[in-house]
């Protein structure tokens, strides 16, 4: 399951990293929508190392973005309700995924570990004579 959400992970940077080099309307006015997707796919970076903890915040992050990409589509562009929450939603759910998938990935990853026996090394056995 460790492998799952650091393929997407990779997948998002992939899409992001496109989207910033090879769009030259991003490049010459970055958005705010578009420095926060930056910032959420660094997020989703760090989950490799503290996956359950920032597997939260990406998703969260996520959710945010929705309403953030929403709301804009809605004010600034004028689109139809349906149009905006679709276009909001191919947007976050990359990263809602992929924070869900790392949480989860911890959590298994925790509960592993506290099932396995509690084993002390060898050098700190303590005799008893």
């Amino acid at each position: 399951m460790k492998w799952m959400p650091r393929l997407f992970s990779l997948l998002v940077l992939a899409f992001y990293l496109s989207l910033w080099f090879f769009n030259e309307d991003v490049r010459s006015r970055p958005t705010m929508a578009i420095m926060f997707q930056g910032l959420l796919t660094i997020v989703l970076l760090a989950a490799w190392r503290w996956e359950k903890i920032v597997g939260v915040l990406a998703t969260l992050g996520g959710l945010l973005f929705f309403m953030i990409v929403t709301i804009s589509a809605l004010g600034a562009y004028d689109m139809p309700l349906i149009m905006a929450l679709v276009g909001g939603l191919s947007l976050a759910l990359p990263y809602v995924l992929t924070g869900s998938l790392f949480y989860i990935s911890g959590r298994e990853l925790e509960r592993a570990q506290g099932s396995k026996p509690n084993r002390q090394p060898a050098g700190s056995a303590q005799n008893h004579s």
